[in-house]
């Protein structure tokens, strides 16, 4: 695992890019809404993007973008879907909704 004290330490400039539009639209708050993201902005970045709603009661993931190259690392595409109908067969002993929790 790559442990880093900033993205800049990664050295990758998609990344960096990433992180100032993230920070230009959260403004003060923590993070910001989806309202805040136009996937047009970043149209370049979108083939290693994921985007996930969290919904609550009971606790699910769904991952409302999912990029082409985010789809053909994992094998298929799984937008629209929820975490908990998916199994990576890489990762299969991984308690994915714990990362959300």
């Amino acid at each position: 695992m790559i442990r880093a004290a900033s993205i800049a330490d990664l050295g990758s400039e998609p990344l960096l890019r990433l992180e100032a539009y993230w920070l230009a639209m959260r403004g003060a708050r923590a993070m910001p809404s989806r309202a805040d993201i136009d996937p047009a902005d970043i149209k370049d970045l979108l083939p290693q993007i994921i985007m996930a709603r969290i919904e609550h009661g009971p606790l699910r993931v769904k991952y409302s973008i999912v990029g082409t190259a985010c789809a053909r690392s994992a094998g298929f595409d799984y937008t629209g879907r929820y975490l908990d109908e998916l199994l990576f067969q890489s990762e299969s002993d991984t308690d994915w909704l714990k990362i959300y929790d």
